[in-house]
């Protein structure tokens, strides 16, 4: 038994087929699949932290531990990333159930990146790194239709029960091109 379609549409297929099961993978915010997304929870843990040691201890850290500040500077730039607008295509995807959750990621999202603004004291995402901030920004434009066709690939693609190895096909083609895409722009 090979591995289910989606997995087999990953990057490494070798280790996501052998190091994650089924249930570990969604749709992130960013519209791609894949294990849950770094920033879940990780405003809920500075939000915990905060409230555990305060602005002043957890700013010192952001300032002056390196590995810290990495982490901050890791989770800004994933933040920057993200394009809830088109994630919430592929949320119109979900069924009930599984929509329920893009409310939370959303939620933590916003979160995530109010506490990041406050440690950076920044007004925007990357305003201390504007050569990513704007690279991101150019590449949006090229990226975002390519997401829209892999929706509507994807929609049509389960309508036929995912035997229709064409769309199947441009699906997989649409994934490359999206993840070239974001790789180019770090």
């Amino acid at each position: 038994m090979g591995a289910p379609p989606l997995l087999a549409l990953s990057g490494n297929q070798t280790q996501t087929a052998q190091s994650q099961s089924r249930t570990d993978l969604f749709a992130n915010p960013d519209g791609t699949f894949g294990p849950c997304h770094e920033t879940n929870g990780f405003g809920s843990g500075l939000q915990a932290a905060l409230e555990r040691h305060g602005a002043d201890v957890v700013g010192h850290m952001a300032a002056q531990w390196p590995f810290f500040g990495h982490l901050l500077d890791d989770v800004e730039a994933m933040l920057a990333r993200t394009d809830l607008e088109i994630a919430g295509h592929y949320d119109a995807l979900a069924g009930a159930a599984l929509r329920t959750q893009a409310e939370f990621i959303r939620k933590e999202f916003a979160l995530t990146e109010a506490h990041v603004l406050r440690l950076r004291g920044t007004a925007a995402l990357l305003d201390g790194n504007p050569t990513l901030q704007r690279s991101i920004k150019l590449r949006n434009p090229y990226i975002d239709p390519m997401h829209l066709m892999q929706v509507d690939l994807l929609r049509r693609w389960r309508a036929t029960q995912r035997q229709d190895q064409g769309l199947f096909g441009a699906l997989r083609a649409t994934i490359g091109g999206i993840a070239q895409g974001l790789e180019a722009t770090g």
